[in-house]
């Protein structure tokens, strides 16, 4: 369930006049023809302003200059995203988000034990019985539940196949919404010695991981600019994306790299029997994509619909 946003349509406000002035923090997002036209923090804009006679205009002011305008009657909806939104899950767990770029990311592993429908994921916690799966599954790492937090569940690819893991409104990420996330990020002053990506691909100074890393719980690194590095300390999860090295649950069904990796699904399919996914490594610098079999368990962050 998600809370805290606020949705103005502007076919209701047409007769409106004068001056809008915002009081909270949150950003502004514009579409018109279901395309995103504009978008600013609203910490930057002081005022909105309707004007015209038969035909409104929608003025946007910040530091008392004009920085967007258009017909009202051009535009769809104007969102205004709360920064302190929260969504849940159907156990009730409560999850913090982050704004990223335009896409809303949970800011937390997902950590549900049942699908957005009520039905009750799997807890399989025996090795061979995981290895033989062609359904979807969960556990925590090692079978312990006390690594619920921060670490979230671990989901096999086959729970993430069935698009019923997240919470209603929101999805596990395609490949190329990850791909988005990272582009955005080398770009805008992410990576943590401040160059970018001049081709806008995600391999080329992909520099982001100490970026999108917890400042704890990840083993030391000496790696200049990894994230188990407390170098670059303005850098240190500057995204509040909060990953964790939450591990994984391998092929075999034994459980690796807590402390040391980071692994997060797609829902994108790299081969008939592969997903892609993402992971962050405590001495490297860069996010991994590579395609993974669905018998792993890895963590699952969701993003807005």
């Amino acid at each position: 369930m998600k809370t805290k946003t606020k949705i103005i349509i502007l076919t209701l406000l047409i007769q409106l006049s004068g001056v809008v002035i915002f009081a909270q923090q949150d950003t502004t997002y514009i579409y018109s023809s279901g395309s995103l036209i504009y978008k600013k923090s609203v910490a930057e804009i002081d005022s909105m302003k309707f004007s015209g006679d038969t035909q409104k205009t929608i003025n946007f002011f910040s530091s008392g200059n004009i920085v967007f305008e258009r017909l009202v009657t051009d535009i769809d909806s104007i969102i205004f995203y709360d920064a302190s939104i929260t969504v849940t899950d159907i156990d009730n767990n409560t999850y913090t988000t982050i704004q990223i770029g335009d896409q809303i990311w949970m800011a937390e592993n997902l950590r549900t034990t049942r699908y957005n429908d009520g039905t009750t994921i799997p807890n399989v916690t025996d090795n061979s019985s995981w290895e033989g799966l062609s359904t979807g599954a969960y556990s925590w790492y090692n079978n312990n539940s006390t690594n619920t937090r921060p670490y979230g569940g671990i989901y096999n690819g086959y729970a993430v196949e069935t698009g019923k893991l997240c919470p209603s409104g929101w999805h596990v990420p395609s490949d190329s919404e990850w791909t988005e996330l990272e582009i955005y990020l080398q770009n805008n002053d992410y990576n943590y010695d401040g160059t970018i990506d001049d081709d806008q691909d995600r391999n080329t100074n992909n520099k982001i991981s100490k970026s999108l890393a917890l400042e704890t719980l990840w083993n030391s690194s000496t790696t200049e600019g990894a994230a188990g590095n407390t170098d670059y300390p303005e850098y240190r999860n500057k995204s509040a994306f909060n990953a964790v090295p939450g591990g994984c649950r391998n092929y075999d069904g034994s459980y690796s790299s807590m402390g040391n990796i980071g692994f997060w699904w797609s829902d994108t399919e790299s081969s008939e029997t592969n997903l892609y996914g993402r992971n962050i490594r405590y001495n490297a610098i860069d996010t991994y994509r590579g395609g993974y079999h669905k018998i792993n368990g890895f963590s699952v962050r969701c993003v807005m619909d």
